[in-house]
């Protein structure tokens, strides 16, 4: 008669089998660790309760823009872009800064200050652009003094000409 001595436990299957779920648990918990310590929290506001209330300063802005008919075109032109300024009433601040908001990475966000360009016309400013990455942008265009907003939504790479206000 013949005995059959079994195999040793790591020829079988079901151990294999038993501990693929653990193990991916374990490779799948070691990834999210990294990501939580490696990438910035940088959605959360620190003072919430100051951010809150400068809500309604912000609201005023847009209200005044809209009663006013401030409106702005944004276009690009090479390495540079033009915004055009326009209002019911004559209005030419020395400089307008356009903040370009990225929905998800904080780190990424750009402040451009657009300076008159007296070769383009009144109304008519200018400013380097910048290195921006592929996809959707939150742009506010605001007056320094804090008097007038326009936002909007802005898709890059920036071919064409986006409006705003108006």
């Amino acid at each position: 008669m013949h005995v059959q001595t079994p195999n040793p436990w790591y020829r079988e299957p079901w151990p294999w089998l038993l501990m693929i779920m653990p193990l991916t648990a374990v490779i799948a918990g070691s990834i999210t660790l990294w990501l939580a310590a490696s990438t910035a929290d940088g959605l959360v506001v620190g003072d919430y309760y100051k951010a809150g209330l400068a809500i309604n300063q912000v609201i005023e802005r847009d209200r005044w823009a809209r009663q006013h008919g401030v409106r702005a075109r944004i276009e690009r032109a090479g390495d540079r872009l033009y915004l055009h300024l326009g209002a019911d009433s004559p209005m030419a601040p020395r400089v307008v800064s356009a903040r370009f908001v990225h929905p998800t990475h904080q780190g990424h966000d750009r402040t451009i200050l657009f300076l008159p360009d007296a070769a383009a016309g009144i109304g008519t400013y200018s400013a380097a652009m910048p290195s921006l990455l592929d996809g959707k942008w939150h742009v506010q265009i605001e007056e320094p003094q804090g008097k007038w907003r326009l936002t909007g939504v802005v898709y890059t790479p920036f071919k064409g000409v986006a409006t705003f206000g108006g």
